[in-house]
């Protein structure tokens, strides 16, 4: 997929089958049933990667990533601001752009948020 119809076409399956899994590592063990059409007619069977690519927005080392994950980054992001406006910020977190149309992003997103503040104790 090394052209511009290629890329348009990643960008198809991606918006109409990828999605998050709801905890890390949850592509293990699935089965995929999905198969997306490419325009000649020939059906392309999906796998894991349907949720790899949500995975990587939390867990970049598993991709070779040093980076943090999202949840990791606005955790942090937050705990740097004025702890009065803080639980605020928390409540008021908006995602925009192409990844944030992943199914499951947000719930993911408020379950590892929700454990990092557990973790750190934070109310």
């Amino acid at each position: 997929f090394h052209t511009s119809m290629g890329r348009e076409l990643v960008c198809d399956i991606k918006e109409k089958h990828a999605r998050v899994p709801m905890v890390s590592g949850g592509a293990r063990g699935l089965n995929f049933g999905d198969s997306y059409q490419l325009p000649d007619g020939q059906r392309l069977k999906l796998g894991p990667e349907v949720l790899q690519c949500g995975e990587l927005l939390f867990d970049p080392k598993l991709f070779g990533l040093s980076d943090k994950g999202i949840h990791e980054c606005i955790f942090d992001t937050i705990n740097k601001c004025d702890i009065d406006i803080r639980r605020d910020l928390y409540y008021n977190i908006v995602l925009c752009g192409g990844s944030t149309f992943l199914g499951g992003l947000k719930q993911r997103l408020e379950n590892e948020l929700k454990t990092l503040m557990v973790q750190k104790n934070i109310k």
